[in-house]
C-alpha cells in the first residue's frame, strides 16, 4: 500500500542529506573557482 509515516520520514532526511552533500559540494566547487579567479587577479596585479 505504500509507505507509513515512519519510513516516510526517514526517507525524507535521506534526501534532505543527499541535497545538502551537493549543496556542499557545489559550493566547494565555487570556492575553489574563486580561488583560482583571486590568485590569476594577484598575478597580475604583480606582473
Amino acid at each position: 500500500m505504500g509507505m507509513n509515516i515512519s519510513r516516510m520520514k526517514e526517507q525524507l532526511w535521506l534526501d534532505m542529506d543527499s541535497d545538502i552533500q551537493n549543496i556542499r559540494t557545489k559550493i566547494q566547487e565555487i570556492r575553489t573557482s574563486l580561488i583560482k579567479i583571486n590568485e590569476k587577479l594577484q598575478n597580475s596585479l604583480i606582473n
